[in-house]
Order: structure tokens, then sequence, then C-alpha cells
């Protein structure tokens, strides 16, 4: 058993990483709290979403692990992660009086075992499941938000579509780019480039309808500066048609997707609070 403990277990669902972290980020600094600002709420969620995250990723594996690969080493990583991921939970629900913390359990539990049974089936990169783990990760921001204000408000109920729609929007624009770079396709204008990402420009179009009447829906005074984060968005699909060079290596897809993300957050905190 200690052989397995000096061996820890990382997932390479790099991807994932953003997806979990800045909605928590963006629902814990971007509302105003009530009465304060809670910084150990914020690091316990964080820390109990990305051991639970290790945790279900791990489990995946030992369900089906590599060849010549120890399925107890991954057990026992499982285990481990889920612990460090308890912990932090339990105490939010019970010393951090947040009980309806409790009721993520149920749509969280539902759609971790969509993962194990995607993964099983061998569809885990297809697009409905990567859709639906979305669902699951962007559940991250209202989770955050009621942390912070002690209830479950309308800034956690706007701030779930909102995180969502960002996420489903670069995901869909992602996959395109990573087909389109795996088949050598290429564009020589601008006109071409446009062409080649028609569908994924008129989602992110809808995305920006879709952004507007969940900001509609919730009243929230000032809201149409929420609109604001999603510009960057187009200003990359802007970008990136105009420019009309292909990218060439995945990593760097990954990467530049990540730094938007940031870019997202950070402007999603301030207009909120503007």
């Amino acid at each position: 058993m200690y052989i397995y403990l000096t061996k820890p277990v990382i997932p390479k669902e790099h991807g994932a990483w953003p997806v979990l972290i800045i909605p928590i980020l963006a629902g814990s600094l971007a509302v105003t709290p009530a009465p304060s600002f809670d910084l150990w709420a914020m690091a316990a969620l964080l820390a109990s979403a990305l051991f639970g995250f290790l945790a279900a990723s791990t489990m995946r594996v030992a369900l089906n692990p590599p060849p010549k690969s120890a399925r107890e080493r991954f057990i026992i990583w499982a285990a481990l992660y889920g612990i460090l991921a308890g912990a932090p939970f339990l105490y939010l629900v019970t010393a951090g009086q947040r009980p309806a913390l409790a009721w993520f359990i149920i749509p969280a539990g539902l759609l971790t075992l969509a993962y194990f049974w995607s993964s099983s089936i061998g569809a885990k990169r297809t697009l409905p499941f990567e859709t639906a783990g979305l669902f699951g990760l962007a559940m991250g921001g209202p989770a955050a938000v009621y942390l912070q204000q002690g209830a479950l408000t309308m800034d956690a109920a706007l701030m779930y579509p909102l995180c969502l729609i960002w996420f489903m929007d670069r995901m869909i624009t992602a996959r395109r780019t990573l087909e389109l770079m795996r088949k050598g396709i290429t564009a020589s204008s601008a006109l071409e480039r446009a062409s080649l990402f028609s569908a994924e420009l008129l989602t992110h179009a809808a995305a920006l309808a879709l952004v507007a009447m969940a900001i509609i829906i919730s009243g929230k005074p000032g809201g149409w500066a929420l609109i604001i984060p999603f510009l960057a968005a187009t200003a990359r699909n802007a970008f990136d048609t105009l420019s009309v060079a292909a990218p060439t290596d995945p990593m760097k897809v990954g990467f530049s997707e990540m730094r938007l993300g940031i870019a997202f957050c950070i402007l999603l905190i301030i207009m909120w609070r503007v």
C-alpha cells in the first residue's frame, strides 16, 4: 500500500480544470456576500470540488485500469481523494451552517454515474456526455454564491446559466477547431474560415441571446453589463476568423481557451459588481 501512496494518480483531463475552478471563483467573488466575504468557505468548496473530481476520475480508471496497472492503486487513491473531498464538504454543511449545499449531491451524483457509464461504453468524449459534464461542473457557480450569501438567491440562479452558456459555447468551438486540425483542413481566406465555423458562430450568437434572456428573467439591476464578459468570446471569434491562421498544436488550443476563460472570470466579477 505504501508503494501506491508514493505514486499519486493525476487524471489527464486538463480541460476540466478551468470549468471546475472558474465558476467557483466567479460565484465567490462576484456577488455581494452577507454579512462579509467568507474566504474559508470558498477555499473549502474549491478543495471539495477539486478532490471530488480527482476521486471520480480516479475511480473511473479503477473500473477499467490500463494494461499492467494495479487496480488497487487507483482504488486507494480514489478513496483518499474521496475523504479529502468529503471532509471540507461536511464542514460547510455542518459547522459552516450551509445545509442546503447537501442538495447539490443529487445532481452531482447522477452526473458522476453518467460519467462512469459514458466511459464504460467509450462515449466519454462525445458531445452529449461532454455537455452533461458541463452541466455538472457549472454547479460550482451557484454553490459558491449560496455559500457567500447564505441563501439560494436569484444571484445563484443567474450565475449557473452564465457559466454554463460560456463553457458550452467555447467547448463547441474548441471541438470544431480540433476536428479541423485532425483532418488537416485549413482556410485561405476569412470568408472560407467563417464558412468552416458557420455553425459555431451561430451557436455563439445563440449564446448571446440566451445570456440576454437569462438577464431579463433574473431582473438583476444593471444586469446588462453581464453581456460584456461574453464579448471576449465574440472578439476571439472575430480575431480567429480574420487571422485565418489555423492552430497546429492541441495543447496551445487548450491553453488559449484557458486564458480566455480567465478573462471571462475576471470580467464577470467586475461587471457583476458594477
